[in-house]
């Protein structure tokens, strides 16, 4: 084998490897579109015509040919993994914080669907997930784990554990039984202060288990990640609870967390999402009120998208939207 051809095998070599690498940076970029409700199961729902679909945020790995690519795209943004943290968190934890406030997010969608369209529901229990372990945390408690009991206590809802503040002492040390992917740990928090009162620094959540009248059902998927769904879910859920179709077979999108009383909260990565939305030519587009509806619209107006953008501040601003201007008469 000649020179030449031993440097162009190298290098190629070390190309290849490079192209193997995964360096510490993540890429976003627009995503498109997910109907919603291939994983929930919903008894007697009704058809629709149109659809209802949640938007998403691309995420590609630092892999070098993207990285190249997305340097050059203007769509496309090169972040490193750092400034994805939130306080202590790091990656991998990030995630599976995501993937609970998902899953809450499905849960309380659902349950304000079914009371809005008047359907009989019955809470069972109480399920309480950690969801942010604060800076000032001194605990092993981890994202991600189930409180099972505390001090020996059964711990089920939010409110025992504001009832167990009223006994606890600044500096007493407290035993936390947690149950994770199956398996039972026991972990520690130390109690601390917080304006003079005693404090965790922990942040929780509640899953709720139901029975309901129809009977519903969902199938977790851990590649959604994050509450940006709920508005979305709740309208498809409360579409297939009552008899009007309120799709007008349009191709229905949008974003935004909802909480129990149906107002709908900002999201992160809009520009993402709209121009994914408009690339697959949505009809209607649901946007929070506020920063990501001003995003949404200087973006439709500069690159002249079709869609209706729709800003929405609760639910029933965007029922109302749909019921008014979609549904055919």
């Amino acid at each position: 084998m000649n020179k030449k051809k031993i440097i162009f095998l190298v290098i190629y070599v070390l190309l290849f490897i490079l192209c193997l690498i995964d360096f510490p940076y993540y890429i976003d970029a627009p995503g498109g579109l997910d109907k919603v409700g291939k994983n929930i199961e919903i008894e007697n729902a009704y058809d629709m015509d149109g659809s209802i679909n949640l938007t998403y945020v691309s995420e590609y790995p630092g892999k070098l040919p993207l990285l190249i690519y997305a340097k050059f795209n203007k769509d496309w943004t090169i972040h490193k993994k750092s400034e994805d943290n939130i306080g202590t968190l790091d990656y991998n934890t990030l995630r599976d914080r995501q993937i609970i406030l998902s899953r809450v997010s499905y849960n309380t969608s659902i349950l304000y669907a079914l009371k809005k369209a008047n359907k009989e529901v019955n809470i069972t229990k109480e399920n309480v997930y950690v969801t942010y372990i604060f800076e000032e945390a001194d605990t092993d408690i981890k994202v991600g784990d189930k409180i099972e009991r505390v001090n020996g206590k059964e711990f089920s809802t939010i409110n025992e554990y504001f009832d167990l503040k009223k006994d606890l002492k600044i500096g007493d040390k407290i035993k936390v039984e947690v149950s994770r992917n199956g398996k039972k740990y026991d972990r520690y928090a130390v109690v601390k202060e917080e304006e003079g009162q005693p404090f965790l620094f922990v942040e929780f959540a509640t899953i709720y288990e139901f029975s309901s009248d129809p009977k519903i059902k969902v199938n977790y998927n851990d590649r959604e990640m994050g509450p940006s769904g709920g508005l979305m879910i709740a309208l498809y859920v409360y579409n297939a609870l009552v008899e009007e179709d309120i799709t007008g077979g349009k191709k229905i999108v949008g974003t935004g967390t909802l909480s129990i009383d149906g107002k709908v909260g900002e999201i992160g990565g809009i520009e993402y999402k709209i121009k994914g939305a408009a690339k697959k030519k949505a009809d209607v587009f649901f946007a929070p009120a506020g920063e990501n509806y001003e995003t949404a619209m200087k973006l439709k107006k500069k690159n002249n998208y079709k869609m209706e953008i729709v800003e929405v501040k609760t639910f029933d601003d965007a029922l109302n939207y749909l019921e008014n201007n979609v549904v055919k008469k």
